[in-house]
């Protein structure tokens, strides 16, 4: 890395700076609960649909049932992962700005037509 960061000094971020970082936080924070929401409630609604769809013109095999069922109660998984991943992972400052690191290099990197 181009940074040193050996040096364990504590750097005081500008409100204005925090503040973004925490509206960023905020926003991230909605767009991955309802993409995790969206996720189980789709796969829910798909394992439904088979079901419902398959008991129109036969009866629904109990094994393809319980696959469902288990299928749509994994799905909920999906909820705590997204927590763990995007939640938690980038509750402090810091870890969000690691985040927020690649999309900068790579706008300056277009910027500057540095290949």
């Amino acid at each position: 890395s181009w940074i040193d960061m050996t040096t364990h000094e504590t750097l005081r971020v500008p409100d204005s700076l925090k503040s973004q970082l925490l509206d960023y936080r905020r926003r991230v924070w909605r767009i991955k609960s309802i993409e995790a929401i969206s996720i189980v409630l789709f796969a829910i609604g798909l394992a439904y649909l088979v079901v419902y769809g398959w008991d129109r013109l036969a009866d629904t095999p109990r094994g393809l049932r319980g696959a469902l069922l288990v299928g749509g109660v994994l799905a909920l998984g999906v909820i705590p992962w997204y927590v763990m991943r995007w939640m938690v992972r980038y509750r402090n400052l810091e870890s969000l700005a690691r985040l927020l690191a690649p999309n900068w290099a790579t706008r300056c990197t277009k910027k500057m037509n540095v290949s």
